[in-house]
This record gives structure tokens, C-alpha cells and sequence, in this order.
């Protein structure tokens, strides 16, 4: 999910524009853009994140929740 709040997660009082460029097929993302331009405690920042998928085959429960169990042990 493509949410702007995740950006202010990192940064507190964060505040500007954001924009997703998403390709999605079926259901799936293959690919985003998305682009923030924000101030934080009077400091301007240009935050920019580009993801692409590099393989996709048919839907698995197994791989995907295997591909979901290591997201969120990262954010832990």
C-alpha cells in the first residue's frame, strides 16, 4: 500500500507533496515511483524512491507470505 503517513513515520512535523507513479497488473505491482518534496523543521528535503520488479511468476500463498515475513522482520 502506497500511503503518504509512511514517509512522516521517519520524520517527525513532515510536511510537503507526494506523488506515486504506480504499474500494476492484476493485482500486482511491478513498479513505483514516488516522489516526496517536503519541509521538516524548517529544512527542505527531496525524497525520491524508485522500486521495480525483477521476476514475476504466478501467485504462490507460500513465497508471498515468506516475501511478507521478511518485510516485516526489516521494520522491526
Amino acid at each position: 500500500m502506497l500511503d503518504p503517513k509512511a514517509f512522516s513515520r521517519f520524520v517527525e512535523g513532515l510536511v510537503g507533496n507526494y506523488t506515486a507513479y504506480v504499474c500494476e497488473v492484476n493485482g500486482v505491482m511491478l513498479s513505483a515511483d514516488l516522489t516526496a518534496t517536503a519541509s521538516a523543521h524548517g529544512e527542505m528535503m527531496h525524497i525520491t524512491l524508485k522500486m521495480e520488479a525483477v521476476k514475476a511468476e504466478p501467485y504462490r500463498p507460500d513465497v508471498y507470505r515468506l516475501i511478507l515475513k521478511e518485510i516485516k522482520a526489516a521494520n522491526q
